[in-house]
């Protein structure tokens, strides 16, 4: 964006605006499709997690009613009832757990590129030998 705003004198004396906005939509579409990508796996995997704490919820719910009935064992109403609330707490605690977790595996990709980065091998110098030698050329 800033390069095209220094050069909008050049880009509008040569027609060529239609040009960069289309080179801006193509450049805003692929961000575009790579947040839509993440912000839908996150929402398929917190949808997954709930589900599968919500199958928790209603087996400890199940269980504590058949005992009850069943007269197996007595479980004190209050008891049950803290229970079920700290399930409820562990849900969205282990929602976050998987989200942070995922967070940091992306943000370490970022440090192995940088990383890979520093260990590249240096490119040639920009003036070389060559370089100098013809720079006195044509000498009459």
């Amino acid at each position: 964006m800033s390069e095209a705003l220094s050069g909008i004198a050049s880009i509008r004396a040569n027609n060529a605006m239609e040009f960069y906005k289309g080179k801006f939509r193509e450049a805003h579409d692929a961000h575009s499709r790579a947040f839509f990508a993440f912000l839908g796996s996150s929402r398929w995997v917190g949808f997954r997690m709930d589900s599968l704490m919500f199958l928790l919820l209603a087996l400890a719910s199940y269980l504590a009613v058949l005992f009850h009935e069943q007269g197996w064992f007595s479980i004190d109403p209050a008891v049950l009832g803290l229970a079920l609330t700290m399930l409820l707490q562990l849900a969205g605690t282990f929602q976050w757990a998987v989200r942070q977790s995922a967070e940091v595996v992306n943000q370490m990709v970022s440090v192995e590129r940088v990383s890979d980065f520093c260990h590249l091998p240096s490119e040639a110098a920009l003036t070389t030998f060559k370089d100098k030698e013809l720079a006195g050329w044509p000498r009459s």
